[in-house]
């Protein structure tokens, strides 16, 4: 798997994940103190995000790292 795959396997489970705590895009943002329009690039692959990132996306997901990217086929 390359690195465009990756990013947008792990943003597909972003977004499957934020789904199901009921967050909006915007809202989850703001809790993750990730910046909206970047986080809208991580979860579409458009970005290479970092493990601070992911970090804090996880955390506020209620996940490890690991966890979050072994959902799916990552």
């Amino acid at each position: 798997m390359d690195w465009l795959e990756f990013a947008k396997e792990v943003g597909r489970c972003i977004i499957e994940q934020r789904g199901g705590g009921c967050f909006t895009q915007e809202r989850f943002a703001l809790v993750s103190s990730v910046d909206r329009t970047y986080l809208h690039k991580v979860e579409n692959g458009e970005v290479n995000f970092t493990l601070r990132i992911l970090s804090r996306i996880s955390r506020c997901l209620r996940l490890s790292i690991y966890e979050l990217i072994s959902m799916g086929n990552v």
